[in-house]
């Protein structure tokens, strides 16, 4: 990835991909999940996730077993 880390948004869609879930999960996620990445909201329909924080998210799932 060209940019910082530290920076970098990636959108719903991409989010869902990467942990292959669909977008109700996502935002089921959201809601129920302690600990999930907190969307940033750029717009009415831009929401976006830090890219370092839902690296985080999985890198601590993938310690505690699931």
């Amino acid at each position: 990835m060209s940019m910082n880390n530290e920076l970098q948004l990636i959108t719903q869609n991409e989010l869902c991909k990467l942990l292959n879930i669909s977008l109700s999960t996502l935002w089921r996620w959201e809601q129920q999940k302690k600990g999930f990445p907190k969307k940033l909201r750029l717009s009415r329909k831009g929401n976006r996730y830090l890219y370092k924080d839902v690296k985080n998210y999985i890198e601590n799932k993938v310690k505690e077993g699931y």
